[in-house]
Formats: C-alpha cells, structure tokens, sequence
C-alpha cells in the first residue's frame, strides 16, 4: 500500500493477504490467450513505530483482463502477461493500537460520500505477472498489481492512498 500526504510519500508495509479465484482463457492466436476471471483479494497494509501499531485490511471483488503470452505449448512452458483491473470495494477493517491507550477497531465503508464513507469503492490497476504452465490447464504464476485509483475520496487536497500487491497463484485454468 503506498500513501501520499502533503508531498510526502510514505510506503506502508505490506500484510498478507488472501485470494482466491477463476480464470478463463481464450486463445486469440497460437502463443497469445485473453485471461480474464474473477478474484477475490485482500489488499491493506500495516505500520508499526514506538507504542503504535496500525493494520488496514480492504476486502475486493476484481476483475482482471490480462493478455498472456506463452512460450511454447501451453505444457512445460513459461508465460508472461499484463492488462487493466477493475475491482470493487466490499468490506474492510481498520485496527489501530496505542500503547497506553489499548485498540481501536473500525469497519471500513466504501462509497463516494465523504461524510458517509471512508474510501471511494472502485480501484482500477494494472497488472504484471509471469508463470509456468505444468499441464495444459494447471499454472503456477506470480503477479504484481499497480492500483492508480486514490482512495481518498476527497481529491482536492494531496493525499493519496493507492494499492498495490504482490500475488503468488496455483490455478486452474477454463476455456483452454
């Protein structure tokens, strides 16, 4: 998760997270295939210092459209893709501790109405990944995601917040 706040940048560490779910494949020519699906992903971060600890978890629905490249038969080979994401906000949590003072826990609600909502719900990135396909179905791949959308819902001062995340995969792939 990466922040922005009066022209400061500010790197939160990243927290794992969990993801799941289905990707399709339709081949546009021999060796290049569109892979779309749809994920459920944990994105957040976390930040610790003296006598403070806080922990941010956003739960989403994304729909990825990656166009992938394969080198060789879709057996023993490697493959390299990128494409656009679009993902929805569903739920989330924000959980801060001070020494002293103990933990605090919210529920994060997206929306756009800055008196109502915490982020804006929508997220759209990109997304790199490479892999290995074992079988003409089964991939092992890892793939990084580059949200450009600033959370904050009000835009008209600096601060940004933006997702990003790194992804390890075992899949199953549909439509082969």
């Amino acid at each position: 998760m990466f922040s922005k706040v009066d022209d400061e940048k500010e790197t939160v560490d990243m927290k794992a997270g969990f993801a799941a779910g289905l990707a399709v494949n339709a081949a546009i020519t021999e060796n290049i295939d569109i892979q779309s699906g749809l994920n459920f992903v944990q994105k957040g971060g976390k930040e610790k210092d003296d006598g403070y600890k806080f922990t941010l978890s956003l739960n989403y629905v994304e729909l990825p459209v990656n166009f992938v490249y394969h080198f060789g038969e879709k057996q023993n080979s490697f493959f390299v893709g990128l494409g656009p994401t679009l993902a929805m906000g569903i739920s989330g949590k924000m959980k801060a501790k001070i020494e002293g003072f103990g933990t605090e826990s919210e529920k994060i609600k997206f929306g756009n109405d800055p008196d109502k909502h915490d982020f804006k719900r929508m997220d759209v990135g990109a997304n790199i990944l490479a892999g290995y396909h074992v079988s003409p179905n089964l991939f092992i791949s890892a793939q990084y995601n580059h949200g450009f959308s600033n959370l904050f819902i009000d835009d008209s001062d600096d601060a940004k917040l933006n997702n990003r995340y790194w992804a390890l995969k075992v899949g199953w792939l549909f439509g082969n």
